[in-house]
């Protein structure tokens, strides 16, 4: 995933675990999926809420796999645009300190990310009912830019952009 460093103002590449784990949390596993995040809502989320404003990250990726039909013969589907090399889709981290480590340790903090979703594309809807969020390049550095505070208003552009 790409994020804007706070201290450098430089863009990092970084490796995340998947679903992101609030830095208050007590635990690593929440009693809750947080693996996506409805965009139409992201603000209004307690969970999203402090990392929607400071903390957003695209995730590069080829393309994504959705699935379709029964268990135990579910059909793969790869979503990609054969035009770009790579997407980047719309997300927030958050850093994870686990309590059980040492605070010298450096294995102590866990970077976690989630990525944005929305109502499916009409292209989409017949494979599934929601989409990730994704930025056009032209994009990138204004969803990354930690200086605005991350508000609804912001997530509702990202996903305009990214439908159009």
């Amino acid at each position: 995933m790409l994020i804007d460093s706070a201290k450098t103002g430089e863009l990092r590449l970084e490796q995340a675990r998947w679903s992101l784990v609030p830095a208050w949390s007590d635990t690593f596993k929440l009693k809750y999926p947080t693996f996506s995040a409805r965009a139409e809502t992201l603000a209004a989320k307690s969970t999203w809420r402090k990392p929607l404003q400071a903390h957003r990250t695209i995730i590069l990726a080829r393309g994504f796999y959705e699935w379709t039909g029964e268990k135990g013969s579910k059909q793969p589907w790869f979503i990609h645009d054969p035009n770009a090399e790579l997407l980047g889709l719309a997300g927030l981290y958050c850093w994870w300190p686990d309590r059980s480590k040492p605070d010298d340790d450096p294995h102590r903090w866990v970077l976690t990310a989630i990525i944005l979703t929305f109502d499916a594309v009409q292209t989409l809807a017949g494979i599934h009912d929601r989409n990730p969020v994704r930025l056009p390049e032209h994009m990138w550095l204004h969803w990354l830019d930690p200086s605005p505070t991350g508000d609804q208003a912001l997530v509702d552009d990202a996903v305009l952009a990214g439908i159009a």
